[in-house]
């Protein structure tokens, strides 16, 4: 996938692996996104030469795939949400959520 994280320092485009659900995750290919306070906040945590974090927080777009646990979504459905803050943010292709 190709996300846009952040370093401390800079903003820095670059591609990661695309997760592969497990449990009740899923994987959802972003078409949308949008700037939350806590985006802004997360930011300003971010230690300088720190390992990249890719930031984002609410997002929409369409589930590709899902984790053998998943019981309320199916690939194909559209989705809002406000992601996690402990894991890899909406600033890229696709994330990784929860059910």
């Amino acid at each position: 996938m190709q996300a846009i994280g952040f370093n401390g320092v800079e903003f820095i485009e670059f591609e990661k692996e695309t997760a592969t659900p497990q449990g009740r995750d899923l994987i959802v290919e972003i078409q949308a996104i949008s700037i939350n306070p806590i985006d802004t906040k997360v930011k300003q945590t971010v230690a300088k030469d720190s390992p990249i974090k890719i930031l984002g927080y609410d997002a929409a777009g369409v589930v590709i795939s899902v984790g053998d646990q998943v019981s309320l979504f199916k690939v194909g459905d559209e989705v809002f949400y406000a992601g996690d803050m402990t894991r890899d943010g909406s600033n890229a292709t696709h994330q990784l959520v929860d059910e």
